[in-house]
């Protein structure tokens, strides 16, 4: 069953449950209450109409007493009792037909005088001599209020009956009962129309929601949720936006990634491609002709030169699976003398491009990989070769409260601020033409990147174009190890 017609009919059986029980009580009770106002005005009437005879009586006795008749024939058991107990009873019953008669009768139930017939009641014989009594009877169909009290004479205890017939009390009560059924079908209608519409606006937000993940799962992220409210559907809602975002970006970042894969797998393979053309093709040119000396020397050497090429490729992509594993041994080394070693080795390639070098670095010990710190720093220095062909270089060192600092500046090219966030990506060249014709693979910042976070760190650049670029990276951990400036 759907959401929709669980929130109807729950709200419709809670309405009509809670409509139909309040009404059948208040109707029910206020038919109790009167019925228990009759009952009680029944025993008020009984209770006068037993002290009433017994007035009647003594008036009747005083009156034969004073025509000379014995006192001891008029009490109970005496000759004239029962004539004076039938003329007090005559007159009472001249007065209280209208209201619907009375009875006069022993414990056994013998009718002694009276205009009601046999009620077939058994409440007298339940009462005690001084116990007032009623029950409700039906007589011919009709409600009947029957009420019994004891009257003595003497040692003699005879019980007076007095009915009251109910009808319009219960006629009332089924009247008011009819108007509420068809106040309760009335009801019913409006609180149909009224579940619907509660159930529709409980049910739209849920049903929205259940749209906009159809959508995401067929791939439509760009969608949200409208939140409309602070309770739980609102709740609810702002939660699934923030999963379709982080859905979103996640899926962004995989388009990423595989962008980014598809990109390394084309560039490796153009990589391999050119020189392993260029090598087949002249290694068919040496076996199928007889090349002079100068033009074998040629081919022969661009051969060898792009086979080194294709090492040195292979050794970068080598160092790069090797970095995932990162499982090295970190050895403590005095950075200063570390970095101007590099710097005497690489002279000598800048004197030939005439650019001017220079190297600056502050003593400190550092934990570290020394091959991989070199690579990095040949790296960098060689990437600032080919960006600057006339020009000053500088490899520098030095303590900051981040770590230990060592930065390559150049006055080059520089590179484009679009640029920037890609130069780290593997075989990502900024200008592919002149990094290809001077040997480079676009290995060498992916691999300076992997050895920067083996040691906590990370590589930065900064740059302009046409005034050059500065590369730098911390080392954690370092301690000064200097003794004066």
């Amino acid at each position: 069953m759907k959401l929709f017609w669980k929130v109807f009919l729950s709200t419709m059986a809670t309405a009509l449950l809670a409509f139909s029980a309040g009404g059948f009580f208040l109707i029910d009770t206020q038919f109790r209450s009167s019925l228990s106002r009759e009952t009680t005005t029944a025993r008020e009437e009984n209770l006068l109409l037993c002290r009433l005879l017994e007035q009647q009586t003594a008036s009747a006795q005083e009156e034969l007493i004073l025509r000379g008749i014995g006192e001891n024939e008029l009490q109970p058991g005496g000759r004239l009792f029962s004539s004076v107990l039938r003329q007090a009873l005559t007159r009472m019953e001249n007065s209280y037909l209208r209201a619907g008669g009375f009875r006069l009768c022993e414990k056994d139930g013998k009718t002694l005088y009276g205009s009601l017939g046999n009620t077939g009641s058994v409440l007298i014989s339940r009462l005690s001599p001084t116990q007032q009594g009623s029950e409700l009877f039906w007589e011919e169909s009709l409600p009947v209020l029957h009420t019994a009290g004891p009257v003595q004479f003497g040692q003699t205890v005879y019980y007076l009956e007095n009915v009251r017939e109910l009808s319009a009390l219960f006629e009332n009560r089924d009247a008011q009962y009819r108007t509420y059924c068809l106040l309760a079908l009335a009801m019913t209608a409006a609180c149909a129309g009224l579940s619907l519409l509660l159930s529709r606006w409980i049910v739209s937000p849920v049903q929205k929601l259940s749209r906009i993940a159809r959508k995401a799962a067929q791939g439509d992220l760009s969608q949200k949720a409208p939140v409309s409210s602070q309770d739980e559907l609102g709740t609810l809602s702002r939660d699934f936006n923030v999963m379709i975002t982080s859905l979103k970006e996640h899926m962004e970042a995989l388009e990423e990634e595989n962008r980014r894969r598809e990109d390394f797998t084309a560039s490796f393979a153009h990589e391999l491609k050119t020189p392993l053309t260029s090598m087949i093709g002249y290694a068919d040119l040496l076996r199928s002709q007889r090349l002079k000396g100068e033009d074998s020397l040629t081919a022969a050497n661009y051969i060898f030169t792009q086979g080194k090429r294709l090492e040195s490729l292979s050794m970068k992509l080598l160092e790069l699976i090797v970095l995932d594993k990162r499982d090295f041994t970190f050895q403590p080394v005095e950075i200063k003398s570390f970095l101007e070693k590099i710097g005497q080795e690489m002279s000598p390639i800048f004197r030939e491009a005439k650019i001017h070098f220079s190297c600056y670095a502050k003593p400190a010990l550092l934990s570290l990989e020394p091959d991989l710190i070199q690579t990095v720093c040949l790296n960098l220095l060689d990437n600032a070769r080919k960006a600057t062909p006339n020009g000053a270089i500088l490899l520098f060192g030095e303590n900051t409260p981040q770590g230990y600092l060592i930065a390559v500046r150049d006055t080059g090219k520089g590179i484009p601020p679009e640029e920037l966030k890609k130069i780290t990506e593997p075989f990502y060249m900024v200008d592919k033409s002149r990094s290809r014709s001077q040997g480079g693979a676009g290995l060498g910042l992916a691999l300076c990147q992997k050895v920067a976070e083996l040691h906590g760190g990370e590589l930065r650049f900064y740059s302009e174009p046409g005034e050059g670029t500065l590369a730098c990276f911390f080392l954690k951990g370092g301690v000064s190890s200097e003794k004066g400036n």
